[in-house]
């Protein structure tokens, strides 16, 4: 039975590029890059979360589900769950 610490020393390979660039900031400006626009356009789709007046409610959870995909780094759950909805 493995310990709690053993887990966290295992390289996950589901990590999301934000993490992988905490993890390792010598990386390149290339990944800084790509999460400045991933938050930048977290922020534009949350303002239009809150602002959500009459927008049809597929519509409002796709754009949820991209801004969680965008703050997470995570495509293949965009990909996924938009599916789902549509």
């Amino acid at each position: 039975m493995s310990n709690l610490s053993d887990v966290f020393k295992k390289p996950d390979p589901h990590k999301s590029d934000f993490i992988k660039a905490c993890e390792n900031p010598d990386q390149g400006s290339d990944v800084n890059i790509d999460i400045a626009k991933n938050i930048k356009l977290s922020e534009l789709l949350r303002i239009e979360i809150n602002k959500h007046c009459g927008v049809d409610q597929s519509e409002l959870l796709e754009k949820c589900i991209r801004c969680i995909s965008l703050m997470t780094g995570d495509k293949v759950f965009y990909n996924q769950n938009v599916k789902k909805i549509k």
